[in-house]
């Protein structure tokens, strides 16, 4: 992960309404810790894990490098990873 970087790691923030939801809220705090879990133990150093407005993760989905599609349907299950400059 970018080392330089505020926050390498960014994640979609729960809509109001999914927040009022208590089973979409519980369902998105388990994906969020998760994950958070993961970046720490590879990453202890990371900041924690961005939520970003839903439109400002759209955007920067359209600008990224890459995108990885993985086997995880769960909602909000969708990461930002930003990796800075690379040698091959």
């Amino acid at each position: 992960l970018d080392h330089v970087m505020e926050q390498p790691v960014m994640m979609m923030g729960p809509l109001p309404e999914d927040k009022a939801n208590p089973e979409i809220a519980s369902a998105y705090q388990k994906v969020h810790d998760g994950y958070a879990e993961i970046v720490q133990a590879h990453y202890p150093d990371t900041a924690p894990i961005a939520q970003v407005d839903k439109y400002d993760f759209y955007d920067r989905t359209k600008k990224a490098f890459a995108v990885v599609m993985t086997g995880d349907v769960r909602i909000y299950a969708n990461l930002i990873l930003a990796k800075g400059v690379t040698t091959w």
